[in-house]
């Protein structure tokens, strides 16, 4: 019969009588040689996705929002790439806002002689500044997502939690 019974590997137990049994007393290690426990960083990155594939379609929907904008609409299985959709369509979101208020304060000051241009001068400065954070938080969700981490934008990606 081979040790196998039904398919399946037959155990065998042994009883252990009470005079069998012994109990020794557990021996208290000094303090310097117990091992000390692994403490987590409390900033550690927090791992969303493994799969390559996952990481760079992440990764794609981090630097164009458009196309995060088609997986979100698309993608209703991976949490992975609804959350790094979301954040990226938040932000192509966010610098349109910005860029139509500026254009609209730009049109609107611009016919004023003095006062219009120097509007027009802190609407052009605004939206520079709005795109070179864009750019650098989009190059930073891109690296997040690459590496298959959870990030989200300091004060806005708490509340977008809502739309994954």
């Amino acid at each position: 019969m081979n040790g196998y019974q039904n398919g399946r590997r037959a155990v065998r137990y042994r009883v252990v009588t009470p005079e069998e049994k012994t109990e020794e007393p557990e021996q208290e290690l000094p303090e310097e040689d117990i091992p000390a426990e692994p403490e987590e960083e409390p900033d550690a990155p927090q791992l969303i996705a493994t799969n390559r594939t996952v990481c760079l379609t992440c990764t794609l929907a981090a630097m164009m929002g458009l196309f995060a904008a088609f997986l979100l609409y698309a993608e209703k299985e991976s949490y992975a790439i609804r959350h790094n959709a979301v954040q990226s369509v938040a932000l192509s979101l966010l610098h349109l806002a910005v860029g139509l208020v500026c254009l609209a304060v730009g049109n609107l000051a611009g016919g004023i002689p003095l006062f219009g241009f120097v509007a027009v001068l802190a609407c052009y400065l605004i939206y520079f500044a709005t795109l070179v954070c864009v750019v650098l938080f989009r190059i930073r969700l891109m690296l997040h997502a690459w590496r298959g981490e959870r990030y989200e934008f300091p004060g806005l990606g708490h509340s977008l939690e809502h739309f994954v």
